[in-house]
């Protein structure tokens, strides 16, 4: 992040010699746009860990409880019963299944976490900011999306996003506007990041 603090500073020194106006006419056009959340990857190591946690709290208890039953089992029958001994048996298979199934369901917990991630990182699609305020949104090699109700401005040198529908802006998104290259700007917000490429300087 102290890299973009920097990039923040030259951006807001490079676009300070520009209205607002001019801002908005030079960054109007059809990029190419992937997402970045810094702080998802971390939560989702978080969420797997506690899931971890949970699940081998969960199969201790599995064992306790099994372990309790054969006692009371031994204690019934008696310790060299064969029918005692069967039951046991079965209930101590059982107490593996149930083990299993947790791994199972860790293991697709995880699957989630990880497709969850991979969705994420791998999203990309086409937006054209129109010099009106409009916002057309194109279609991903994965998923595709449709325009939407999106407006875009420039207030006090930031990129302002709010969605056509609200009554007012207040609940508008308010992104850094940070030029990392001639074609390249990233559009920095509290927990997201936008990469934008333009399109026709490609």
């Amino acid at each position: 992040m102290k890299n973009y603090l920097i990039l923040i500073f030259i951006s807001s020194t490079f676009f300070a010699c520009k209205t607002d106006q001019q801002i908005q006419e030079s960054f109007a056009g059809e990029y190419e746009v992937t997402i970045e959340a810094p702080g998802t990857e971390e939560e989702m190591r978080s969420a797997k860990k506690d899931m971890h946690d949970d699940i081998e709290e969960a199969k201790q208890e599995i064992r306790d409880e099994i372990e309790k039953a054969k006692q009371e089992i031994e204690i019934e029958f008696g310790e060299d019963n064969e029918f005692g001994k069967a039951i046991s048996s079965f209930v101590d298979g059982m107490g593996h299944l149930a083990e299993s199934m947790t791994d199972l369901g860790e293991s697709l917990g995880a699957m989630g976490i990880d497709l969850g991630t991979d969705l994420l990182s791998n999203v990309r699609f086409r937006a054209e900011f129109q010099s009106d305020g409009e916002i057309a949104i194109g279609r991903t090699n994965r998923i595709s999306f449709r325009s939407n109700d999106l407006r875009w401005k420039i207030k006090n040198g930031k990129m302002v996003l709010w969605d056509a529908d609200e009554e007012n802006e207040e609940d508008a998104e308010t992104f850094e506007i940070v030029k990392v290259s001639k074609n390249e700007i990233d559009l920095i917000g509290d927990d997201i990041i936008f990469h934008l490429i333009k399109m026709d300087e490609k």
